[in-house]
């Protein structure tokens, strides 16, 4: 009896064998015959005429959409880049201020800071004024010769 359940063992293995071999070919033509899809389609997309990429990074295709739409005025750039100035130079006073460490070091930080603030208020005033250009250049640094002449007076205390 064991011998025949031996048998039957062997012949239900061999035709599972012979289903997976069957189903071994049946992927491999599936297989190839999607590869060559695969290069039709590869060949057709080459074919195809492709859009244009900028070599430009994103960011840098962004930043000038941004430039472009919102070009300001050459008075707001001017005064933009001497309020830049203006706080540049009390920061790097308040800075010499902070490393005294006297008792009134707090109050003319403070001080200096708000003459800051008046700065730019008042070149805001001059870059929306009806003054010609070379009039708002001349008072907007105006405003960043007395701010500085402030910050060297306020460390002189």
């Amino acid at each position: 009896m064991r011998k025949k359940q031996l048998l039957e063992q062997n012949i239900s293995l061999f035709d599972k064998l012979q289903d997976a071999n069957a189903e071994i070919i049946r992927l491999n033509s599936e297989i190839k015959k999607l590869e060559e899809k695969i290069e039709s389609l590869k060949s057709s997309g080459k074919n195809a005429e492709q859009p244009s990429i900028s070599s430009e990074p994103p960011i840098e295709r962004l930043k000038e959409r941004i430039t472009e739409r919102h070009k300001l005025s050459e008075d707001v750039e001017y005064g933009s880049a001497v309020i830049g100035k203006i706080v540049v130079e009390a920061a790097k006073n308040c800075n010499v201020l902070s490393l005294r460490q006297n008792e009134q070091a707090k109050e003319l930080i403070n001080l200096i800071l708000g003459k800051t603030e008046v700065a730019k208020s008042e070149i805001l005033k001059i870059v929306s004024s009806d003054k010609e250009y070379s009039e708002k250049q001349r008072l907007i640094d105006a405003q960043y010769v007395a701010a500085c002449e402030y910050f060297v007076g306020i460390l002189g205390q």
